[in-house]
């Protein structure tokens, strides 16, 4: 049995509106066509999925069961492909960390500049260390290294 990703979704359509016309309209396709989809469906699964009351469909334990899991497989399928772009778009995303906003900004204006297709990220940091890069959460850091001068006026 290959259940296809496309019937589950008209499925779960029909099942919210209980009728096929309605969905069939909903899906931009001919009610005929649908209903086509919904018996291969059936014949995929190896059973009836709805009992016939009058023009609305109800569905029977078979087609709660099969409501069930198609609702979870798209609901994966959707976060599959939400993360892969998400993926996608960390590729191109970089974080700049700076003790200084106003360094972390201008650093990050210059890159843009060269490198328009990444999306840059100035953050201000309060205490950066090696761990902030080496753990990921930053892609660049800036701090001083050591004052040359203490405040009152010494090296």
């Amino acid at each position: 049995m290959a259940v296809g990703y496309l019937k589950l979704r008209q499925f779960i359509r029909v099942c919210e509106c209980g009728s096929m016309t309605q969905a069939a309209e909903q899906l931009y396709i001919t009610q005929s066509a649908l209903s086509q989809s919904m018996h291969s469906l059936e014949e995929e699964i190896g059973s009836p999925l709805w009992e016939r009351k009058g023009r609305s469909l109800i569905l029977n334990r078979q087609g709660e069961i099969v409501l069930q899991y198609a609702q979870e497989i798209i609901r994966m399928t959707e976060d599959m492909e939400q993360e892969v772009r998400q993926s996608l778009s960390d590729e191109k995303t970089l974080t700049i960390a700076g003790i200084d906003i106003s360094m972390s900004s201008f650093l990050a204006a210059y890159f843009m500049l060269d490198h328009p297709e990444y999306l840059v990220a100035p953050v201000q940091s309060g205490h950066l260390t090696a761990d902030t890069l080496l753990e990921g959460r930053k892609d660049l850091c800036i701090q001083p290294l050591c004052r040359l001068y203490s405040r009152s006026g010494g090296r």
